[in-house]
Formats: C-alpha cells, structure tokens, sequence
C-alpha cells in the first residue's frame, strides 16, 4: 500500500525523462549528445580514480602491519 506513490511517481517520471530526453535528440542533436559522452566519459573517470585511491589507501595501510 505504501509503495504505490513511489510507483506512480517512478513511472510518472521515467515517462518525463524519456520523453525529455527524446525531445533533446530531435531537437538540439549535437549539445544532447556531447553531454551525454560527457557524463560517460566523466563517470568512467571517476570510478577508476576512485578504485586507484581504494587501492592506494589499502597499500598504506598494509604498511603499518
């Protein structure tokens, strides 16, 4: 019973995304795509600098053992 907000909204949403999104693509084709590589991009970057951290600050530590 309490989730069917949270479902509504979800769909609701998810239909506004979508069809934002492919407004965007029809419309503004180049900017849409070059933020979209952007984020990729970006996330790529930050997932592997963080791992590369992780691993450094464990290397540190093994160091005091």
């Amino acid at each position: 019973v309490t989730f069917i907000p949270f479902t509504i909204s979800f769909i609701l949403s998810a239909i506004f995304i979508i069809k934002l999104i492919d407004y965007l693509l029809n419309n503004h084709f180049q900017i849409t795509y070059s933020v979209i590589i952007g984020f990729v991009i970006s996330s790529i970057l930050f997932i592997y600098f963080n791992y590369l951290y992780i691993i450094i600050m464990i290397c540190n530590i093994k160091k005091f053992f």
